[in-house]
């Protein structure tokens, strides 16, 4: 199911995830993730009702990001309770980039902000944020 959901956006992803991380969404919102919420929010998801649950993080690799060609690019998907609460695609590269599962439109001129996430935060910020143990 998290598979046919991500290709619902348009994304061609690996069979198996690359990594399956449990995670508890915190008590309380720190800026980084108040900002990755406002995120999800903006792609109809909301992680306020889930503060303190634990749930899996599945992550996968992405085969046909535009306008990215030597980056790894990927796609997480948060699970709690068998539904998808949260998702985003990530770079992992130096710099990296973080937005909405909404596939950006492939262009020759644009490039992808690659210092921080449609939030203004950085990439890092929010994987250490959905990292296990964050607080």
């Amino acid at each position: 199911e998290r598979i046919e959901y991500l290709q619902t956006f348009g994304w061609q992803v690996s069979s198996d995830p690359v990594e399956v991380v449990n995670i508890t969404i915190p008590e309380e919102f720190d800026q980084t993730y108040a900002e990755y919420n406002a995120l999800q929010i903006s792609q109809g998801f909301d992680l306020s009702g889930y503060k303190g649950d634990e749930g899996t993080r599945y992550t996968y690799t992405i085969s046909n990001y535009p306008n990215e060609t030597s980056a790894q690019v990927l796609a997480n998907v948060i699970v709690i309770d068998d539904q998808i609460v949260a998702a985003d695609v990530s770079s992992v590269s130096a710099g990296g980039f973080m937005h909405s599962l909404q596939m950006p439109e492939k262009t020759m001129s644009d490039n992808v902000d690659t210092e921080s996430s449609s939030t203004g935060i950085s990439k890092d910020e929010i994987i250490d944020a959905l990292s296990p143990g964050a607080k």
